[in-house]
């Protein structure tokens, strides 16, 4: 199974922004941290750090809010 984080195969993020001269970065999909795993190991082989992010989508009195969350452990058990 191919992890996807905005219609882009993680390993393809990963790649662009490796390609892109940048080498700190936080992954933050929607509601997810799905790709976290996938794209750590992809960042590692290419001397990447990746730092964990999350945007949390939630409603507040009629308003949508997109809250991001950032250096968490995500292999902390809930």
């Amino acid at each position: 199974m191919i992890a996807h984080v905005g219609g882009l195969p993680v390993e393809e993020l990963v790649s662009a922004v490796h390609m892109a001269g940048v080498s700190v970065f936080a992954l933050t999909d929607h509601d997810s941290v799905d790709g976290l795993a996938a794209a750590r190991k992809h960042a590692g082989r290419l001397g990447l750090s990746l730092v964990n992010g999350v945007e949390l989508s939630t409603r507040h009195e009629n308003m949508e809010l997109h809250i991001l969350g950032y250096g968490f452990d995500a292999e902390h058990p809930l």
